[in-house]
């Protein structure tokens, strides 16, 4: 297609929607409008009537699947998808009866999504996602429930996915943190941003947590410091001893935190 597709997003929970807002602003489309709720949909949807409207099976209290009624009664021209982490057929076969263009997982790559909404926009339909499997519940599943497999991380991959989440992002400081060199730091980098199917390391936090890899809720950023810097894992275990070694950052066995934790950090302080 010759021009950007324009898209209005409907999905509940500010993070949530802003992972969803950038995967599809990655996919190659342009994201005009945002909301929350049933209501703030139809509203947004007479200010920048938009080419597609993608919309959660779940919307806090509210369904999706009522919107998707809702929107095409008010608006018989509306191009209206499911872009869920539910990877229920019976769902989408639910959605198709509404109204709705198509079902889009949320493990769609952003090539797969771009394609279905540059065919939903040409008049296909319906746009099925192939990962929707039949499932026996008619229920809709737990939401974070994420559709499709979830990338597969190291053990070592997922304390760098953790330490990116919590605001340590360059290589000199991850190297720090985890006892290991730079070169090593941007292999995992390189790794995980293509099991994520992103471009940019800032984009880490926000496809994990659409993935299911990470809380949608904030993390406690005063706790992590804490952490940190007290020589804890994110687990909240800290060494048995000063790590002489890479091969001995991690233990299992609980520890209680300095009495100074800011004083006890990377450096390599021991523990009283």
């Amino acid at each position: 297609m010759g021009e950007t597709i324009r898209v209005l997003v409907v999905q509940s929970g500010s993070l949530m929607r802003q992972a969803v807002v950038q995967r599809l602003e990655a996919s190659g489309v342009a994201v005009v409008g945002q909301a929350a709720t049933n209501a703030e949909a139809l509203v947004e949807y007479a200010q920048c009537y938009p080419d597609v409207v993608t919309v959660d099976v779940r919307l806090g209290a509210e369904s999706g699947l009522v919107l998707v009624t809702d929107l095409l009664e008010f608006y018989p021209d509306a191009v209206v998808v499911l872009y869920s982490g539910h990877g229920d057929a019976r769902l989408a076969h639910q959605a198709l009866a509404a109204g709705a263009a198509g079902y889009i997982c949320r493990g769609a790559s952003r090539a797969e999504l771009h394609e279905a909404l540059c065919q939903v926009v040409s008049g296909v339909r319906p746009v099925l996602d192939h990962r929707l499997v039949e499932v026996r519940s008619e229920s809709v599943p737990d939401p974070a429930t994420a559709a499709g497999p979830v990338p597969q991380l190291t053990a070592r991959q997922r304390q760098v996915l953790d330490l990116v989440a919590a605001g340590t992002t360059s290589n000199k400081d991850l190297a720090k943190e985890l006892f290991i060199s730079e070169k090593t730091v941007k292999s995992h980098i390189e790794r995980i941003t293509a099991s994520l199917d992103v471009s940019r390391r800032t984009q880490l936090p926000l496809r994990a947590v659409e993935l299911g890899l990470l809380p949608a809720v904030g993390r406690e950023q005063p706790r992590l410091a804490l952490t940190r810097a007290a020589g804890l894992t994110s687990r909240g275990h800290a060494p048995a001893q000063r790590p002489s070694s890479r091969h001995q950052w991690y233990s299992s066995q609980p520890s209680a935190a300095p009495e100074d934790p800011r004083v006890a950090n990377a450096r390599g302080a021991t523990q009283p």
